[in-house]
């Protein structure tokens, strides 16, 4: 879609500001059905593949023999972000605990899980100002093409 459009900034702008709304209700709206809840799980998945869009956008801003060291970096972030979100999330949970304990195991209150959930709204609208700050590349080679040769 950004090669056809030649736009990579509007694309990463499209899916991140989707990724925000998207989160929003999940993380806000209690006592959602199962359906809302499944068909909100596919929309973050949908949204989600936006990020395969930050590696071609890495690679459009790189110099020619750095697109393998940008590609590298945007995956430490991509990978790094997951490895500490998830426990930030428990820390948060653990700080919102009441106490409760049902046969040995922590129960938390829905405005624990909601305190530690806002972690991922907060994220995704993080990613959206990012991809507004973002310079738009204008893409004009098509991949694998030499320098010189126009998209298709």
């Amino acid at each position: 879609l950004s090669n056809r459009l030649r736009r990579r900034k509007a694309v990463l702008v499209g899916f991140n500001g989707f990724s925000l709304v998207v989160w929003l209700p999940l993380v806000y709206w209690p006592d959602l059905p199962n359906a809302a809840l499944y068909l909100l799980f596919v929309l973050i998945g949908i949204a989600n593949a936006g990020v395969l869009l930050n590696f071609v956008a890495a690679r459009d801003h790189a110099t020619t023999g750095r697109s393998g060291s940008a590609s590298a970096v945007v995956n430490t972030f991509v990978v790094g972000y997951g490895a500490l979100i998830m426990p930030l999330v428990g820390v948060l949970l653990d700080i919102n605990w009441d106490g409760t304990l049902v046969e040995g195991v922590r129960i938390f209150s829905a405005t624990a899980y909601e305190t530690a959930f806002v972690l991922l709204p907060v994220s995704a609208g993080v990613a959206l100002l990012a991809s507004i700050a973002l310079r738009e590349s204008h893409p004009t080679r098509a991949r694998g093409a030499r320098p010189g040769e126009a998209m298709p």
